[in-house]
């Protein structure tokens, strides 16, 4: 994996320095910020792939890395190699670490003969080592102390020893699987960090383990002592490999790349325990810190000269590097005796928030409070200068403005947006819902899967139902008991899949092009058109020169690359008048001269680094494959749509490497929560977990109801989807949206009778909504389910005793008779609920529409209350 270190030793006033392994481990490179804004600077390839690499706290430039055969090499940037230590024999290098007075140390796996833990002096010329230790294990992990360059600490997967290179001997070794990653407290030379187990991370205190154990022979274990650490953080990190650092601008905080998306801050404290001189340590406070992708591989820490704020600096699988600012969170939070909402985020500078306050998210409220000089000049100062020990204290009033960011953050409450949605007329019609969710790509992304997949008839008029499969459904084949719903005679076949496929490939027409065409071809063809990939060759070059009007080149460019045409990728290019983009037309155009040249060469690399430098998806895809004519480089690039890297892989990876993408892709999928990615799992049981994490993430209970009523329980079933539904009634109950309710009710009822109205087996089983309003009789009591017709072909009597309908409370005629000059609504009878008077539905809206009081004399009920 890539990876990336903070040399703060190289820091100067205006920059901080960063050293990166990049794609394939064979390149180590700078990153230098400057002034916020980073830049990738001058590297070099290394011999082989780099397992371990560390740079010279005292030397600039000076960097030290080893390999898989143990060769390790220590060499300047811009340099070639000033030394290249080769051991006796080939094992590997796991470990290499600097001093501050010249050492560097190495760690090897285990050998009968010879030592794992071998320290040199990088600046003689000398290739024999000063120490040689640790004969019986392996050693994974080593660290120098900061101030005390003769004190080592490294780890053998079963102790954490310290070292002393001075006088030769062990000064502790503890027993503990967390021997591991060992990283060093920047503030703190007898605190460190270690990790081991599933993912755990413990703080070491050197004080109490020299405390604890006493002088053991080097290279031995029999009198180590288990120790416990300070403090264990159970499950901080994904695995044993995974990025954490301590803070190079707090004492007191350890960061943990806790997912591919996540990097988890751990607020550390400690207190002298009762009776004791020792500290102990505990977690305070824990945030988590998202970082907008889910390829991010290492992270460290770096400081907003701006502000002197926190930020990090992150690079990804393909060896991209991207900064991320980080917001603190609120210190303080409370309500002042007007019972307004206050927040002290600095010492003395309070910010009113205001009444009225609903429940939100403090880390996104944290935002408004952002100050920089522009917002400053424009506040509205009243200062009251008033000596306190010589200081001076300015109160700041903030402008109206900050209320009215208040008010436009609480308009995005996921309960605002449900309402709004919901008075939308956000329900059952996927179109409509598509252009209500135009600000969220993958809520339109979902509703549009949704409008193709019921428009695409060629999926439904098959043995099968293939609607809703979704591309892994396809691909893999259905599941026993959804094929069984699938199936329109209710027994399937065990050809059923296949002989579906076949008949929607035919029916569907023009064939789309693949490049590989193997005993898949069928199922390449019908996973590319649910993709949205649905038109063939011919009609490639129409959707090219659409995209070039509207500017999109290099859109145009990718979509030309994804057909396997490089030529009119350049052309593309070229047609663009920006100056940048006829340059790279003119590199990509040197594909056809290297593409079957094998080696390396000078053309190869810097499309190398102009994929992972390109600012956009589609130059990074471009640059990528012409350099080593790989698509899993590309299928592997997360910025890219998801049904572009699905196309993709369906039309030139190999059948297996589509299954195993498709898998890596479902397993991203289900822990994201991405409505994008209903294209590639359909409506099946695994689809619940999709929209169970996008629900707990977003508490949109309202899209993921709305979206399941197109599966379930057609294609599955699930208790948790009945318990969604319910929900969402409540709430439009709730919020007394009642004929929002009524339209869902009846909408999905028509969803479910059309999506399998050729069903046989299905069909029976579909059940209207439960009845909600009862019409009983004033007379015998008893329930009318409906109404025999009169002769003027209109309800008008109860069906049990014949007694007629009661008269109308405002033109005092009978409820029933035709209303010649009205709709048919119009003459649909309407009851009060509180005095069961009954009124022709057009004289109750136009009555209630003027007076709140029931039309009928000496009644007192205000029925228009209760009127809509």
């Amino acid at each position: 994996m890539s990876n990336i270190v903070h040399a703060n030793a190289w820091d100067t006033n205006d920059t901080q320095v960063f050293i990166g392994l990049g794609l394939g481990r064979d390149e180590i490179f700078k990153y230098n910020l400057v002034n916020n804004e980073g830049s990738r600077q001058v590297g070099f390839d290394t011999e082989d792939v780099v397992r371990t690499f560390d740079f010279s706290p005292v030397m600039a430039d000076l960097v030290a890395y080893g390999h898989r055969s143990g060769v390790f090499t220590l060499r300047k940037f811009g340099e070639s190699p000033m030394h290249i230590f080769k051991p006796e024999i080939s094992r590997k290098c796991n470990t290499i670490t600097f001093s501050t007075n010249g050492l560097v140390a190495t760690g090897y796996d285990k050998h009968k003969q010879i030592d794992s833990l071998l320290v040199y002096d990088a600046g003689s010329l000398s290739k024999e080592p000063l120490v040689s230790t640790c004969s019986m294990d392996p050693v994974y992990t080593a660290k120098f102390v900061n101030s005390m360059p003769h004190s080592l600490i490294y780890g053998t997967g079963r102790a954490i020893r310290e070292y002393d290179t001075r006088s030769g001997s062990t000064v502790y070794s503890l027993s503990t699987n967390l021997s591991t990653g060992i990283k060093s407290n920047l503030f703190d030379n007898n605190i460190f960090a270690s990790c081991g187990g599933v993912g755990s991370v413990g703080i070491w205190d050197r004080r109490m383990l020299n405390n604890s154990t006493h002088a053991v022979n080097p290279g031995s274990n029999a009198n180590s002592t288990v120790a416990d650490p300070l403090l264990v953080i159970p499950r901080a990190l994904p695995d044993a490999e995974a990025s954490f650092r301590f803070s190079n601008s707090s004492p007191n905080e350890i960061g943990c790349l806790h997912s591919n998306a996540h990097i988890r801050r751990y607020k550390l404290s400690r207190t002298t325990e009762l009776y004791s001189e020792n500290d102990s340590y505990f977690v305070e406070k824990v945030f988590d810190v998202k970082t907008n992708t889910d390829k991010v591989t290492a992270f460290d820490y770096a400081t907003d000269v701006n502000n002197d704020e926190l930020m990090f600096v992150c690079i990804r699988q393909s060896g991209t590097v991207f900064t991320m600012p980080v917001s603190e969170p609120l210190s303080n939070i409370y309500f002042d005796p007007s019972n307004n909402f206050k927040s002290l985020k600095l010492p003395q500078k309070l910010v009113e928030i205001g009444p009225h306050m609903t429940s939100t998210d403090l880390a996104t409220l944290d935002s408004v409070f952002q100050s920089d000089s522009s917002a400053e000049e424009s506040v509205n100062e009243s200062e009251s200068e008033s000596e306190s020990d010589g200081e001076s204290i300015k109160k700041v009033q903030r402008p109206n403005e900050d209320r009215k960011s208040i008010s436009r953050l609480l308009q995005s409450d996921i309960n605002s947006v449900m309402q709004h949605r919901a008075l939308a007329g956000y329900s059952l019609t996927p179109d409509h819902n598509a252009g209500l969710v135009e600000q969220s790509p993958s809520l339109k992304a979902a509703w549009n899967y949704i409008s193709k997949q019921l428009s695409f008839d060629y999926l439904s008029d098959n043995e099968v139902d293939l609607r809703f499969a979704g591309v892994i459904g396809v691909w893999r084949g259905l599941s026993a008991d959804s094929l069984k719903l699938r199936c329109k005679d209710g027994k399937p076949s065990g050809k059923a899949v296949d002989l579906a496929v076949k008949q929607a490939v035919r029916k569907a027409g023009r064939l789309v092009y693949t490049y590989v065409e193997d005993d898949a071809f069928l199922y390449r063809q019908l996973c590319l058109r649910l993709c949205g990939w649905d038109f063939g060759l011919p009609e490639l070059e129409s959707k090219l020169l659409e995209l070039e009007e509207r500017k999109q080149f290099e859109k145009a460019a990718g979509w030309a690359l994804f057909h396997n045409n490089v030529g009119r990728a350049v052309e593309s290019l070229a047609k663009s008048r920006r100056k940048s983009h006829r340059l790279m037309a003119t590199a990509v155009s040197g594909y056809h001269m290297y593409k079957n040249v094998s080696n390396n060469n000078i053309w190869r690399e810097q499309c190398r680094r102009l994929a992972s430098e390109a600012g956009t998806p589609y130059l990074r895809a471009i640059f990528a494959f012409v350099a080593d004519g790989s698509w899993l480089d590309v299928v592997d690039d997360p910025s890219l749509p998801l049904t572009e890297r699905l196309g993709i892989a369906l039309r030139f990876l190999p059948k297996k490497e589509v299954s195993k993408f498709l898998s890596s892709l479902q397993t991203r999928a289900l822990n994201s929560g991405d409505l994008e990615s209903l294209v590639l799992t359909g409506m099946a049981h695994q689809t619940v977990k999709l929209f169970q994490t996008y629900a707990d993430r977003s508490g949109d209970v309202q899209t993921v109801a709305l979206l399941a009523c197109y599966g379930f329980p057609q294609y599955f079933t699930d208790t948790i989807v009945d318990q969604w539904l319910t929900e969402y009634k409540l709430l439009l109950n709730a919020w007394q949206y009642y004929p929002q309710r009524a339209k869902l009710d009846i909408c999905r009822t028509r969803l479910r009778t059309e999506l399998h109205k050729e069903n046989r087996a299905f069909r029976g089983t579909i059940n209207s909504e439960s009845t909600q309003a009862f019409l009983r009789c004033s007379y015998c009591h008893k329930l009318v389910n409906s109404l025999p017709l009169g002769s003027n072909g209109v309800w008008n009597k109860c069906p049990h005793c014949n007694y007629a309908l009661p008269p109308c409370g405002v033109c005092a005629m009978q409820l029933g008779p035709c209303l010649d000059d009205k709709e048919e609504s119009d003459r649909w009878p309407t009851f009060c609920l509180n005095c069961n008077h009954g009124f022709h539905s057009v004289h109750a809206r136009q009555w209630f529409k003027r007076y709140n009081a029931c039309p009928v004399q000496n009644c007192t009920c205000l029925c228009g209350l209760t009127f809509i």
